[in-house]
């Protein structure tokens, strides 16, 4: 029935649309002016209507002879071969017994729809949700996709931390130069930081220089007591996308649950 309603719906609006586009189309003459004649009662294009109602049934056809010929070929197959008539009518007539008895057995109407019932969850269960995470920042993620992935993490409660990782060169001091880079992470952290409060949550952010950003993470997830660390490395830099240094560092020294988020291979 729900079938039938929604191909009534569809195919009236379609000679709706087919009328009323005709009518237009004749009104600028690109059309004959039959086309915009109106029906002296009721206003519409009756000849348009009528006409492309007329090109439907036509094309209905093709489907309408289709079905009989599927329909013969099956008989034909039953006529012709023995096989078909004692496997396949067999198998047909069991599934119809199998019906009507699980239906009789379950107390169900033969005609009428049902639908499974979800089960309901335990009493004891309890929905998994963390309630602290360090989310490191690698590079030029001005608009903190990581962040918002790992909001769908984190309980409404929790506090998210938003860690930007500055590697610093060997030949440099942690505390000398990369003034340009510092600046585009603090820029960054605050992009974050509002990200964070449009989507409900509690930022902080924190910017680090380090040599080993495995490592400094680790300590700072140690020294916050995170519950995860959420690392997305689409906007790392090329060595750190897929399973790079970082991410290795942070597998093999874990100091919470560690979610790592690789871009699509190319």
């Amino acid at each position: 029935m729900l079938t039938a309603t929604i191909l009534f719906i569809a195919t009236n609006a379609g000679l709706i649309g087919i009328s009323r586009l005709s009518w237009s189309l004749a009104e600028h003459r690109q059309l004959p002016g039959l086309f915009s004649s109106l029906h002296p009662r009721y206003r519409t294009p009756w000849f348009t209507i009528i006409t492309f109602s007329v090109i439907a049934g036509i094309l209905l056809i093709p489907t309408v002879l289709g079905g009989i010929g599927t329909f013969l070929a099956w008989i034909s197959v039953l006529v012709l071969h023995t096989e078909a008539r004692t496997v396949g009518v067999g198998r047909m007539v069991i599934g119809l017994v199998g019906y009507v008895v699980y239906r009789r057995r379950q107390g169900l109407d033969l005609c009428q729809r049902y639908r499974i019932a979800r089960r309901e969850r335990p009493v004891s269960f309890v929905e998994l949700a963390y309630r602290s995470a360090i989310v490191p920042i690698f590079g030029t993620d001005v608009d903190a996709t990581a962040l918002r992935t790992a909001a769908k993490l984190v309980g409404e409660d929790a506090t998210v931390e938003a860690v930007y990782v500055l590697r610093v060169p060997n030949q440099l001091s942690l505390d000398a130069g990369l003034e340009e880079e510092e600046q585009l992470g603090l820029s960054v952290l605050e992009s974050a930081k509002v990200r964070g409060r449009q989507a409900g949550l509690r930022v902080q952010t924190r910017l680090i220089r380090t040599r080993n950003p495995g490592a400094a993470i680790v300590e700072e997830a140690e020294r916050r007591h995170a519950e995860i660390i959420y690392l997305g490395t689409e906007h790392a830099p090329a060595s750190e996308r897929a399973l790079g240094p970082t991410a290795s560092y942070l597998l093999a020294h874990r100091p919470c649950r560690v979610v790592i988020e690789t871009p699509p291979a190319s």
